[in-house]
């Protein structure tokens, strides 16, 4: 037996003691999401890439921890479009189960900062928004973006620029990174040998027919190219490597 005051001397230890062992247990940015975050957010998630909010410490994801939640658990983010049912990919960035899990939790829990301590050390991006070091460099030209285009549609447009190279050389990997990721929707790179005709830093395009709404006719849907004249795929063997939100560099 014991009396009233011991009875709330006895409840208050084991509440201070529960709430213990919870924080001990809990999942926090520094110690779980940060490296989430690194791993598969912050190639495009941080200043000067195509993602629009920075995710690279604490104070800047927090604010969009509820979004961060929603866009894992319908696998909005990271962007990977192939159905895991119809084969494996060796580049699949799609978050394993336990990671959205992970974010999910966070976000539920208040999303709290956790230890600083337990933070992981931080990625060194390259310079200037690369994401690989480059060796070479090849410079496109200029292209001015209209801002209320025909039907809201640009047609696909091609630009022959040098490439720079004196001798043949290996490329092992290619990045390609568009000066206004904002406007940005594609752009893909093609290596042709140089011709007596071809003409260097001239727009070239093929209309298709669009119906008000911008939308091609199902025989026009595959003229991409149709029309060019021959120099500007000549001796070329398909795409290189193409840019979109989202995408890792091609290796």
């Amino acid at each position: 037996m014991y009396d009233e005051p011991m009875r709330r001397i006895f409840c208050a230890a084991l509440g201070m003691f529960a709430g213990t062992a919870f924080a001990a247990d809990s999942i926090t940015f520094h110690k779980d999401v940060e490296p989430i975050l690194q791993a598969n957010c912050q190639s495009c998630h941080r200043p000067g890439q195509t993602a629009p909010m920075s995710l690279l410490s604490y104070e800047s994801a927090r604010p969009w921890a509820k979004a961060m939640k929603n866009a894992v658990l319908t696998r909005k983010m990271p962007p990977w479009f192939a159905d895991a049912q119809f084969g494996h990919f060796k580049n699949d960035r799609s978050l394993k189960q336990a990671d959205i899990n992970t974010i999910a939790q966070w976000a539920d829990a208040g999303a709290p900062e956790g230890n600083p301590k337990d933070a992981p050390a931080a990625v060194k991006w390259p310079a200037d928004g690369w994401e690989i070091q480059p060796d070479f460099i090849v410079n496109g030209p200029e292209v001015a973006v209209p801002a209320k285009p025909k039907a809201n549609v640009i047609e696909w447009t091609y630009i022959t620029v040098p490439g720079g190279f004196k001798e043949d050389t290996w490329v092992t990997s290619m990045e390609i990174r568009p000066s206004e990721p904002s406007v940005t929707h594609h752009i893909c790179v093609f290596i042709k040998p140089h011709t007596s005709d071809t003409q260097y830093n001239t727009p070239v395009w093929s209309a298709r027919p669009r119906d008000e709404k911008g939308v091609a006719p199902a025989e026009a849907a595959g003229a991409n190219g149709r029309d060019l004249p021959k120099s500007v795929l000549e001796g070329t063997n398909g795409p290189e490597g193409c840019y979109v939100p989202g995408q890792y560099t091609q290796d």
